[in-house]
């Protein structure tokens, strides 16, 4: 008999819901830092329904792009109407700025693994909101949905 656990799987593909009257965690969990290092929260306040991971993530980019994101060292749950994401960087870092760099890469790197790791995806840039239209030629070209 195995003393294997089971793992949490979370399907990016699914739908996701952030309530208007809740704040929620985007897959967190606990992981020790290392030296070094610290946990950085960032809450965005988007609400709504969303196609898949793929869609809510780049929401939360947009969010911290348009200056709409809050950056705390610990999240609150007194937060309301949107979610919080968490992120490890040196724990020398404290410019607001780069922090807020270093999440959205985060952000991206994580989209980016899940579009290694997920079939179904051909053809459409997920974290950018792009699909893939026949040009004239028979060409593969690019649209903004």
């Amino acid at each position: 008999m195995s003393n294997q656990q089971a793992t949490d799987y979370y399907d990016p593909s699914a739908p996701r819901h952030i309530p208007i009257d809740d704040c929620l965690t985007y897959e967190t969990g606990y992981r020790p830092n290392l030296p070094g290092q610290r946990t950085w929260w960032v809450f965005c306040p988007i609400t709504g329904g969303f196609q898949n991971s793929y869609s809510l993530l780049g929401a939360m980019i947009e969010c911290v792009a348009r200056g709409q994101a809050t950056l705390t060292p610990t999240w609150d749950r007194t937060f309301a109407g949107g979610i919080w994401y968490d992120f490890d960087c040196s724990a020398d870092l404290l410019d607001v700025q780069v922090l807020m760099g270093v999440a959205v890469s985060d952000m991206q790197r994580r989209i980016e693994g899940y579009m290694y790791t997920s079939d179904g995806q051909s053809g459409y840039k997920p974290a950018l909101g792009f699909r893939s239209v026949e040009g004239d030629e028979g060409e593969e070209d690019w649209e903004i949905d």
